[in-house]
This record gives C-alpha cells, structure tokens and sequence, in this order.
C-alpha cells in the first residue's frame, strides 16, 4: 500500500481512485439503477456482471436494509459512501429523504446526472448528493438513519468518524452496516474456494486451470494460497486495494466494538463465505440455478459454523 504524509493527502488519493474507478466503469455501460440493471460482459467474476447473479447475491441484504428503514414511514435518511447512488436511489423510491455523501467527485456526479435525467421530480426531490470526507461534512439537518454499505471498512478511525456523525443524529438514531470483512477469510474459506473455482464452469476453461500435468499436492495447494491472497487482496506479500484506504479495518471483532461504543446491537449476521467471488464467474446454461444452490450453500457453511462470512451486517440503535 502507497504510504502518504499526511491524512489530506491520502484522502484526496482516495477520492481519484474511485473516480478513476467509477468514470471506467461509466464507460462500460454500468448503471447505478437496481431497477435497470443489464447484463455487462465487463465484469468476469462480479455479481454485476449479470442482473440476475446480482439479484441472487446482493438483493436479500440490500432488502434487509430496506425492511428494517421502511418500518418508520418517511424517514430521513444519510448514506456514508453512497458511489454513484444506486441504494439511496432505491431508499428514496420508498419514501424517504436521502442524503448521500461520497469523496469521490465524479461518483457524486454520476448520482446527480442519472436522478436528474432518469428519475422522476418526485423521488428526485428526496435525494441530496455532496462529495465531501464524512469525518468532516457539516450537515443541518438530523438524521433518522446512518447506513454503511460496504464503505465503512474504508475508516481507519472509527471513533473520530462517529463523534463527527452523531452531531447529525436523532436520538433514536438507528444504524445499518454491511461490510467486507477480510480477516475471516481463513485457510478453509480458501479451500472451499478453490475446489469450487476448479470444478464449476467458469469464466477460466478446463482447459486452462487444469493441466494435462502435474496435478499433485503442489498444484492444489499453490492455487489454494492463490485464491487466499486474492480474497484478503494480497499478492506477494504486497496488498493490492481499489483505494488508499480500501480495508483499513477488516477485523469484525474490533469493528463491532468501536461501533458498541455508540450503538445498542440489534442484529448481528455473517453472510458470503466464498460466494462473493466466485458466484458472478459461473457460466453454462445452468449457471444461474448452480448460483442458487451455491449462495444457499454458502450459508449453510456459515450457519453451521463450518466456515466463516466475510460479510459483516450490523444494526443497532443510537445509545
């Protein structure tokens, strides 16, 4: 990981990184619409690949979120690292004022351009996008909700962060996390993985990840610690990030604390032992049926505390 000099700095290498990531992405024809999702060949082993990949491994989270939201009729709600907008989009479908804050620039610019000319005046009127650093946005008004949707693993200092956004927060101020968290993908997580990856029809042939050669206990193990780096994003004992501060704390166990210290725990869930990706690589004419069955077993793993999520969910109420 680059080291910079100071907080400033790497926050602004942050902001580009995902600018760089987003306007790329912009290009190949992703849209921050869960309503208008296509299919895009771009991705090779990501859920936003194909609609109904991402249907499968995302929508039972993200109606998680809706649920616990929707149970106060028109709340007011903020998004900590919204990207481009596509769950505040759907938050404001239901209702609700959203306020969504990133620090990439472009991404705030992508939010504002597809509500002004994709969505109609009235959903439009709740949505509020600003591209600012959420350790330090002043905001007016208070709060009903605080969602994290995968960004807060990008927050090295959870407290500075907190005491910052419960300025900005009603008393009954609930919250809602899903996030990555790396450090529970362990060895067994990478065999799982491997063994999948190596038998299901994916975006690699036979062909190619299965020599005629030297199959033996070196072959599998060395794909094994492959897929363990590519999971916990290191690669010769370097770390490879989409961002600066990508993983900055990737340690369920710490993060549940910091977040103990402002928040009552109402639920805690893990979810994604491998699925997260693998399951967008599948291909064949039955791939979204194996997807099924494979997300269905993934749980199962977790539940039977055979392996564990590397997805955090967390709600609690403001204390």
């Amino acid at each position: 990981m680059v080291k910079f000099s100071s907080y400033k700095k790497k926050i602004q290498q942050e902001g580009l990184a995902f600018d760089k990531q987003v306007h790329f992405r912009h290009k190949k024809g992703l849209i921050p619409d869960l309503r208008r999702l296509k299919k895009n060949y771009y991705f090779y082993n990501n859920p936003w690949r194909d609609p109904e990949f991402f249907k499968i491994q995302w929508m039972g989270i993200i109606q998680k979120i809706l649920g616990i939201v929707n149970k106060k009729k028109q709340s007011k709600v903020l998004e900590i690292g919204c990207g481009t907008g596509f769950l505040s989009l759907e938050i404001a479908r239901f209702g609700h004022q959203v306020t969504g804050i990133d620090v990439s620039k472009y991404s705030i610019l992508e939010a504002k351009k597809y509500a002004s000319k994709q969505i109609n005046k009235k959903i439009k009127k709740r949505l509020n996008y600003h591209a600012c650093d959420a350790n330090e946005v002043m905001l007016e008004e208070k709060f009903d909700f605080l969602i994290f949707y995968r960004s807060l693993h990008h927050f090295a200092n959870i407290p500075k962060l907190f005491k910052n956004l419960n300025k900005f927060t009603k008393r009954n101020c609930k919250i809602i996390v899903c996030e990555p968290m790396r450090q529970n993908f362990e060895r067994k997580n990478a065999i799982f993985a491997n063994l999948l990856r190596m038998t299901c029809q994916t975006w690699q042939s036979y062909e190619k990840k299965i020599p005629n050669k030297g199959i033996n206990y070196k072959f599998i193990r060395n794909n094994e610690k492959q897929v363990l780096n590519e999971y916990k994003y290191k690669s010769n004992k370097k770390k490879y990030t989409q961002s600066p501060m990508d993983n900055s704390i990737d340690d369920p166990i710490r993060l549940i604390k910091e977040l103990r210290k402002f928040y009552k725990i109402n639920k805690i869930e893990y979810f994604d032992a491998f699925i997260d990706k693998l399951i967008g690589g599948l291909r064949g004419k039955d791939r979204l049926k194996l997807a099924k069955f494979l997300k269905e077993f993934d749980n199962y793993l977790i539940k039977e505390r055979i392996l564990k999520g590397t997805t955090l969910f967390f709600s609690g109420n403001k204390k």
